[in-house]
């Protein structure tokens, strides 16, 4: 199976030192019984050039596990080079500690060819579920890996989405798989509207890798679609900041016009919910 819509031939990939400070979006977050990878789809290469294509790889691993990288860089060609690379490694493995083991001596032997300073600014959001448990990690060069209990972004469009973080996905709250896909499809769009190295109108990818069961390759148009209503989801609650805080200077019918805002919220969300369906969250994937 294919990594990803690309080469996975990693012989054939080339790596270039040369550094630019712009990068990426990239999400991940927990739900109540899986976790969820989320990526833009913009490229940026070493020498500042941008295409657009899937950042995230993905491979079956042993005893039913899963992996999968989302990554957020400024050198796009050397880090599908080092996913390509840390994957296949992982594969050989069966366990946990040993698929950490593996992963990062091949950080650090990817990494030694490269100077202090000319390192390609990669980083990556690692999802691996083994022996029914799937879990989340930051990857960063030369040799991290941290776990991530709930949820974490990463590129330059983090800046964006950080503030949010607590707000729209609380630790405390734990959400099912489809209100995490449509926040996770909010902060990106909020990323990509206000940070220039972000996909701007481009379309996104994103991997929901259950505790058990097969994956889910979350369709493009679905996305897409959720990122254009997620756009519209600000207007809302600034109609609705609006509405609370007239009531206050409303002599008369205070609770009649409480009511009125309570109906038109459960409205505006029951809206929202008929549109946004992510079918493909019930489409696994058989490899």
């Amino acid at each position: 199976m294919p990594l990803r819509g690309g080469s996975t031939d990693a012989a054939k990939l080339k790596r270039s030192p040369t550094k630019t400070k712009r990068m990426t979006i990239a999400i991940a977050a927990r739900a109540t019984d899986g976790v969820l990878l989320y990526a833009d789809k913009k490229i940026i290469a070493s020498d500042g050039a941008t295409t657009e294509g899937c950042k995230i790889y993905r491979s079956q691993l042993e005893n039913n596990g899963y992996i999968a990288l989302a990554s957020a860089t400024n050198d796009a060609i050397a880090a599908e080079a080092l996913a390509v690379d840390l994957i296949s490694r992982a594969k050989g493995e069966k366990d946990q500690k040993r698929i950490w083991g593996t992963i990062q001596t091949a950080m650090v032997n990817w990494s030694q060819p490269y100077p202090a300073g000319e390192l390609p600014n990669i980083q990556y959001l690692m999802a691996l579920r083994t022996f029914d448990t799937a879990r989340l990690y930051l990857l960063q060069l030369r040799n991290q890996i941290v776990p991530v209990p709930h949820r974490r972004a990463i590129g330059a469009g983090g800046r964006i989405v950080d503030a949010m973080l607590e707000d729209v996905l609380p630790e405390s709250f734990p959400f099912e798989p489809k209100v995490v896909l449509f926040n996770a499809a909010y902060m990106v769009r909020k990323a990509k509207d206000n940070e220039s190295s972000v996909g701007g109108g481009s379309k996104s990818n994103a991997i929901y890798i259950p505790d058990r069961g097969f994956a889910r390759w979350i369709d493009e148009t679905e996305l897409w679609l959720a990122e254009e209503l997620a756009a519209t989801v600000d207007e809302r609650l600034n109609a609705t900041r609006r509405i609370v805080m007239s009531l206050g200077t409303i002599s008369d019918n205070v609770e009649g016009s409480a009511d009125a805002l309570k109906k038109w919220m459960i409205g505006e969300a029951k809206s929202l919910t008929e549109k946004i369906v992510f079918k493909s969250l019930d489409d696994p994937l058989s490899s």
